[in-house]
């Protein structure tokens, strides 16, 4: 759980009430602000995702809000309910325009080299089109023997020829149209937490393929951030090398000063020009030998112990 920290004058204060949208600005820079006051460590993530609605009023799917439910027909069998089906899990839900096209079969190749590394991260995976089940079903045939690996597809494809889902997702591309004139989906990637709520969202035109390494490391850094009051840098884990930092990352603003030395005693401040030290880096695991098992080392093995997957998942 969160460690929370409420004014003294009134510790049970429920959090201010949620305006209806559009939000001024000084809404968000009120809850900001009190964020800023009254949390520390282990994760901020979840409280500046309290700053989102559940759902959007007019609709559109947008970080922070809780993905839609649907039932459909997948290459594993029925699916009558996505979210039942994601658990206690996170997951990513892929699309693609369209089976039996260059681009897409690349790509569920290469997310299928991948798939093994994302299920070990306690990460579950669908991918969706337009298409019949059968036709993901002969497709596949193509994706296994073009791949340059030895691979198998072990996570279901949707279909979604009604669009249903793919309305709901805000996934379709008006300037991809099919033989009848009906509009493709785009490359989306849409990641899920525990919760049901939209982490991240990628959309790619149809030209250009997905690079399956980044989402990978995106979803890496969603989850440690879930977990502790950290937020991964530029490139990470390939940031900081010149200062021999690589693969740290930075505190929140959140973390106060108390806590940075309790919590994270390996913190490294870098200097700027203006003074401020707000560039607080620390190891994502305490690789020090001399050094104490730290926050972050402890967070690393309880977040390895918690992400196995199930077969209740």
């Amino acid at each position: 759980a969160d460690l929370i920290r409420t004014p003294a004058s009134d510790p049970s204060a429920p959090p201010p009430p949620v305006p209806a949208p559009p939000y001024p600005v000084c809404h968000y820079l009120q809850q900001i602000s009190r964020l800023s006051r009254t949390m520390s460590v282990p994760s901020g993530a979840t409280k500046y995702a309290s700053l989102y609605t559940a759902q959007s009023s007019d609709g559109v799917l947008r970080l922070g809000n809780i993905v839609p439910d649907f039932a459909s027909d997948t290459t594993h069998g029925y699916m009558p309910s996505f979210h039942d089906w994601i658990g206690d899990s996170w997951a990513i839900l892929f699309s693609h325009p369209a089976d039996f096209t260059p681009v897409c079969t690349t790509e569920i190749g290469r997310l299928a080299i991948k798939y093994k590394e994302l299920s070990d991260m306690g990460v579950k995976v669908a991918t969706l089109s337009c298409n019949k089940v059968d036709d993901h079903k002969k497709w596949l045939s193509d994706v296994v023997s073009h791949c340059e690996n030895g691979i198998t597809i072990d996570f279901p494809i949707i279909g979604d020829e009604s669009r249903d889902v793919a309305v709901k997702y805000g996934m379709l591309d008006p300037s991809e149209k099919d033989k009848d004139g009906l509009p493709l989906t785009c490359r989306a990637v849409f990641i899920i937490g525990p919760d049901k709520k939209l982490k991240l969202m990628l959309n790619y035109p149809a030209s250009v393929g997905r690079n399956m390494d980044e989402i990978v490391r995106a979803t890496k850094a969603l989850q440690l951030s879930a977990k502790a009051s950290i937020a991964t840098p530029a490139n990470w884990p390939n940031n900081h090398e010149n200062i021999g930092k690589r693969g740290w990352v930075f505190l929140l603003p959140t973390v106060t000063e108390e806590d940075q030395k309790k919590h994270f005693p390996m913190c490294h401040t870098c200097k700027v020009p203006s003074g401020i030290n707000y560039l607080r880096l620390t190891p994502a695991d305490d690789k020090a030998a001399d050094a104490p098992m730290g926050f972050m080392a402890k967070l690393k093995k309880a977040f390895a112990m918690c992400s196995t997957p199930t077969s209740a998942n």
